[in-house]
C-alpha cells in the first residue's frame, strides 16, 4: 500500500513539474507559432464559386421506387397494392420538394460563398496595388492576434504605410512568470525553490522579445511589406507619479529580408533582436526600463 502511495506521489509531482516546464516553454515560445503565410496573387487569381446544380436526386429515388414497386401476395389479396401505388406516386412529390428546398440552400449558400470570394478578391486587388484602405482591412478581418490575448497580449494598429506597419504589442507585466520554479529529486520527489533574480529576468526578457517576433511574423505573413516597427509595452512604475501605468519596454524595427533568414525555432527571442535596429533598456536583476517608442519613420 505504502509503495502505491509513493508512486502516485511521485507520478503527481513528475506532472506538476511538467505543468510547469511546459508553461516556461509556452511564454517563452509565442513565436513558434503562426498563420502559414497569405498568397495573395493566388487568391486574386481564384475564379469565382461555381453555381450549384439541381440534383433532384431524392426525386429520382422515390420516382424508381414508384417504377419497380412489385406489390407482394398479401398485398394483393388485402387489395392494398393500389393503396401503396398512391403513397409511393406521393412520396415523389414529397421528394421534389426535399430537393427544391435543398437546391434553394445550396443556391443560398453559393450566394455567401460569391460575397465571400468577392471581399478577398477585392483586397486582394488592393493588398497588391499597396492600398492603405486594404491593409487595414486585412488587420481586422482576419485578426491574426486574437490567439495571442490568451496570454494577456494586446496588438494595436499605430501606423500603416506601403512599404511598412507599426504597431504596439501591450505584454503582461512580469508576474506572468512564475516566482517560484518545480523540479524532481532524484528520489522523484517536489522541490519548490525561488528562482534566481538572473533566471527570472531572463524569461521574462525572452518571453517580451518573442511576442513582438509573433507579431512581425504575423504581419509578414499576411502583407507584403517591407517592415513591422513593433513597440512593446507594459505596466511599469512612473517615479514622477508613484503610478504604474503604461511604458514601451522594447521597440524593434523588423525588416522582412533579414527577418525570413531567422530560423524561428531554434533561436533564442532576446538575443535575435541584436539582428534590428531597437531599443532596449534592460538589466538582467532589475528587468525593464522605459524606453522611448521607434517610429516607422526612423526605419526608412
Amino acid at each position: 500500500m505504502a509503495a502505491a502511495e509513493r508512486m502516485q506521489e511521485q507520478q503527481r509531482a513528475a506532472c506538476e513539474v511538467a505543468l510547469f516546464e511546459n508553461y516556461l516553454q509556452v511564454i517563452v515560445s509565442v513565436h513558434k507559432e503562426s498563420w502559414n503565410p497569405w498568397d495573395w496573387r493566388q487568391i486574386a487569381a481564384a475564379a469565382p464559386p461555381q453555381p450549384p446544380v439541381y440534383a433532384g436526386r431524392h426525386e429520382a429515388a422515390a420516382k424508381v421506387a414508384l417504377q419497380t414497386y412489385e406489390p407482394s401476395f398479401t398485398e394483393k389479396l388485402l387489395k392494398q397494392d393500389g393503396k401503396r401505388r398512391q403513397t409511393l406516386a406521393e412520396d415523389v412529390e414529397l421528394a421534389r420538394q426535399r430537393d427544391q428546398i435543398d437546391h434553394q440552400t445550396a443556391l443560398q449558400q453559393h450566394q455567401q460563398a460569391i460575397a465571400q470570394w468577392q471581399w478577398y478578391n477585392h483586397v486582394a486587388q488592393g493588398v497588391l496595388s499597396q492600398h492603405l484602405d486594404a491593409y487595414r482591412a486585412v488587420l481586422d478581418y482576419l485578426s491574426p492576434f486574437d490567439e495571442l490575448s490568451e496570454l494577456g497580449i494586446v496588438v494595436s494598429l499605430d501606423e500603416v504605410q506601403p512599404g511598412g506597419i507599426a504597431v504596439t504589442c501591450a505584454v503582461r507585466d512580469q508576474e506572468i512568470v512564475p516566482t517560484e520554479e518545480r523540479r524532481l529529486t532524484a528520489a522523484g520527489k517536489l522541490t519548490v525553490k525561488s528562482i534566481p533574480a538572473g533566471r527570472y529576468w531572463e524569461l521574462y526578457q525572452d518571453h517580451v522579445c518573442s511576442c513582438a517576433l509573433r507579431v512581425a511574423r504575423e504581419i509578414f505573413g499576411l502583407l507584403p511589406v517591407a517592415r513591422v516597427v513593433v513597440n512593446v509595452s507594459t505596466e511599469l512604475l512612473d517615479a514622477s507619479t508613484g503610478h504604474k501605468g503604461p511604458m514601451t519596454i522594447l521597440g524593434v524595427n523588423f525588416v522582412r529580408p533579414t527577418f525570413e533568414r531567422l530560423n524561428l525555432d531554434m533561436l533564442d527571442p532576446s538575443n535575435a533582436m541584436t539582428n534590428f535596429v531597437h531599443r532596449m533598456s534592460f538589466k538582467k536583476t532589475k528587468g525593464f526600463s522605459a524606453v522611448s517608442p521607434l517610429a516607422l519613420a526612423e526605419g526608412a
